[in-house]
């Protein structure tokens, strides 16, 4: 759906508030630990929203290609400017100079994140930092928590993490680690000195063992015995 809609469990039914901006549906639903906030992304790449969790308040609103390259050049993310009409397009070139730009345009619009998605999220909340994957890009980009009575993230361009092909899943189920799942491989990235994240392993995914007949089965009878 196109909204995001706060509850408590078990009572999912009630819900408690809704974070509504979105005009397609969500794929990125975050809530961060170490801030009262909420990371939302359409999976159109039309919005990328940060909300406070207490009271829904939209503290920015960005499509996915205006937040990369406001990340690629470290620039602030907030506050929110609204919906206000984007500037006017440059007058249209020549048609000489069109066909000699023409074999560029591809190559330009992907430096300047046309088309972006934000594909994944993923929070190392005791170091207050919060690292986004986008569909397009091999670099993860790194933001951090401000003090939480600002309640903002701020890119950190210095620890960004280079990948071999763009994220499909983030997590960070042990802390101080961050696992980013891609096209061939699986990372595995360990907190060091000065809270940089450094490379610790890597498994290729052709060379992980297939789950076992046993595991597959016992899992099966959980789920009948919880039923």
């Amino acid at each position: 759906e196109g909204h995001g809609r706060a509850s408590r469990w078990p009572s999912a039914d009630i819900i408690e508030r809704y974070y509504l901006t979105h005009t397609s549906p969500v794929e990125v639903v975050l809530p961060l630990v170490a801030l009262p906030l909420l990371l939302t992304a359409a999976g159109s790449g039309a919005e990328v929203c940060l909300w406070r969790c207490d009271g829904a308040e939209r503290l920015w609103k960005r499509s996915a290609a205006e937040l990369l390259r406001l990340l690629r050049h470290a620039a602030p993310l907030g506050p929110d400017a609204g919906d206000a009409p984007p500037p006017a397009p440059p007058p249209a070139p020549s048609p000489v100079a069109a066909s000699a730009s023409a074999g560029s345009e591809a190559a330009e619009g992907s430096a300047c994140g046309e088309g972006a998605v934000l594909r994944c999220a993923c929070e190392l909340a005791a170091s207050r930092l919060l690292y986004l994957g986008f569909d397009s890009e091999r670099t993860l980009h790194a933001l951090e928590g401000a003090e939480a009575a600002e309640a903002e993230l701020r890119p950190r361009p210095g620890l960004a993490l280079e990948l071999r092909s763009p994220p499909l899943a983030l997590q960070s189920p042990v802390q101080g680690r961050l696992f980013a799942l891609c096209e061939l491989e699986l990372l595995c990235f360990a907190l060091g000195e000065g809270g940089r994240l450094a490379p610790s392993a890597s498994f290729r995914l052709s060379e992980l063992p297939p789950p076992s007949v046993s595991s597959a089965a016992a899992a099966d009878g959980d789920e009948e015995g919880e039923e």
